[in-house]
């Protein structure tokens, strides 16, 4: 089970058995597996002007993951004309 908000890991179970307080969200994800890291690389084709990414999880004991949602956000390394805040571009 993993504290989704929190950012960590906290054992196997099949059920959550949790205290859940009126306005103190709790986000917790059951997985069969530990998930130990994700690796990522990335590969910028300038003439396509396209950023390729290809992301995968590896799990403690070596077994397949399951399907994963990963959110991607492109930064802008510059700041803005106007000087104002750096904007994520969305990938499509």
């Amino acid at each position: 089970m993993y504290d989704v908000r929190k950012g960590v890991y906290r054992g196997y179970r099949r059920q959550i058995e949790e205290m859940i307080h009126p306005a103190r969200a709790r986000l917790y994800a059951l997985l069969p597996y530990e998930v130990r890291r994700l690796e990522a690389e990335a590969e910028y084709l300038p003439d396509a002007r396209r950023l390729n990414v290809r992301a995968q999880l590896v799990t403690a004991e070596g077994s397949v993951p399951g399907r994963h949602v990963i959110r991607k956000v492109l930064l802008v390394a510059q700041a803005s004309a106007w000087g104002g805040p750096v904007a994520p571009i969305p990938f499509k």
